[in-house]
């Protein structure tokens, strides 16, 4: 494995963190486990619209609610299905993701490194307006954990960001994706626009 970076995303239930994390990474042309072909891409959006779930691009799953022995099994486990895929090309850039409040093991960023013997960056994804909260609330069914997140936590915001500063959002998702498929980027933006935040903004009369 020629592995240069991987991502840590950590964000709270129903703020819609795979939506980003399907921007930066699986949108992009460097990241394990992106979109290699139309065809999967559109299938997959397809799915969303009747599911409701972004897919996001997490190795391994969501690391939440278990151990580290189980989260490395996991990531093994799904990096081994990886390279039995013909059709596969390793990226050189991983992303994985953990929840604010559901990861036991603090450690998981410095066991991460060590195992993979690579630089990794936690990307943290945090509610900052009222807007945001009550997206969060709305999607998940119940009240999240907001006293899971530290008041000194650094992150961004990007549901807010979706609704009032694409630049910045797209500039974030650049940052991250480094090499993207800007066609596929608008797309997601467009149909979770559609599906998912303007049924919302509807809902609430926003």
């Amino acid at each position: 494995m020629n592995l240069r970076k991987a991502y840590l995303f950590n964000f709270l239930s129903g703020h819609g963190g795979d939506f980003f994390i399907t921007l930066a990474s699986k949108c992009s042309r460097v990241h394990a486990g992106a979109w290699k072909d139309e065809q999967t891409f559109n299938e997959r959006l397809d799915e969303f619209k009747v599911t409701g779930k972004m897919p996001g691009n997490n190795i391994g799953t969501k690391l939440i609610n278990g151990d580290w022995d189980l989260y490395r099994k996991m990531i093994e486990d799904n990096l081994a299905e990886f390279r039995s895929m013909s059709h596969w090309k390793e990226g050189d850039i991983m992303s994985f993701c953990t929840h604010w409040g559901q990861n036991p093991d603090p450690t998981l960023k410095s066991r991460l490194e060590h195992w993979l013997q690579t630089e990794v960056e936690q990307v943290n994804m945090i509610p900052k307006t009222d807007v945001s909260r009550l997206f969060a609330d709305h999607s998940y069914q119940w009240k999240v954990l907001y006293n899971t997140v530290p008041e000194d936590a650094v992150g961004i915001d990007h549901i807010d960001l979706l609704l009032n500063d694409r630049d910045e959002l797209f500039k974030q998702v650049e940052r991250i994706g480094e090499d993207l498929n800007w066609k596929y980027v608008e797309k997601v933006v467009d149909v979770y626009m559609e599906y998912k935040v303007q049924p919302f903004l509807d809902y609430y009369g926003l």
